[in-house]
């Protein structure tokens, strides 16, 4: 039920191991796509579209999650 654009973002051991960037609401009837990364991950963060480009985010950075 997305409403909004999206970055992905996949993290793998404290490290990010994929971004999909300004993925958009799926249209009325329209398959939802899946996303999955190449290196394995154990969590996914997503964001409003734009910002992992806005704050220069890449693969291999390091990622901290404070709980």
């Amino acid at each position: 039920d997305m409403k909004f654009p999206i970055d992905i973002i996949f993290i793998g051991n404290s490290r990010i191991v994929a971004i999909y960037q300004n993925l958009q609401p799926p249209k009325e009837g329209q398959n939802l796509a899946i996303y999955r990364p190449a290196e394995l991950s154990d969590t996914v963060l997503e964001i409003n579209a734009g910002l992992s480009r806005k704050y220069d985010f890449k693969k291999g950075d390091y990622v901290k999650i404070d709980l």
